[in-house]
């Protein structure tokens, strides 16, 4: 589940709901850069929406990550793939995230084991390559040994030699 702005809810009604999302074990993803930047965008009156409650979620023992889903869109004109920038965003919101949001919690969200920093183990990591202008549409992906980039825009699946 992505964005979640609606849990403005008060008393009951959230709490309900926070029950359920546990209960189920849904995840949730949320975007800080997208919701900022959109929050009560164009509102005649003052709209409750924005943010998540991350901590009241996780201290709830809901799984939350951070995700961005809009790249240089007309929707989101300033996302860059770069998910430290949405880790610095988010630290800075109301939210202040712990670290685990962008590190476990999205191999939690995903269904796969997080990495093991470990002599021996093979090595799960990012690279974003940059050329020195932007990081748009450059991401590398190493996953158990296989790359997975995006080169403008062209797919590309290879291993790791």
């Amino acid at each position: 589940m992505s964005h979640i702005t609606s849990t403005h809810y008060q008393g009951a009604s959230f709490f309900n709901l926070v029950n359920k999302l546990r209960e189920t074990e849904v995840s949730i993803v949320v975007n800080p850069e997208t919701n900022l930047y959109l929050q009560g965008r164009y509102a005649n009156i003052n709209i409750p929406r924005g943010m998540a409650r991350v901590n009241y979620l996780l201290k709830h023992g809901v799984n939350v990550s951070l995700g961005s889903d809009n790249v240089s869109d007309v929707v989101y004109p300033l996302g860059t793939f770069n998910m430290i920038r949405v880790m610095e965003i988010c630290r800075t919101a109301e939210w202040n995230c712990p670290l685990k949001v962008v590190t476990e919690n999205g191999f939690r969200t995903i269904n796969v084991n997080p990495p093991v920093i470990k002599e021996g183990e093979k090595a799960q990591l990012v690279v974003l390559r940059h050329d020195g202008s932007s990081l748009h549409y450059m991401p590398l992906l190493v996953l158990n040994g296989r790359n997975y980039v995006i080169n403008n825009i062209k797919p590309e699946i290879g291993t790791v030699d």
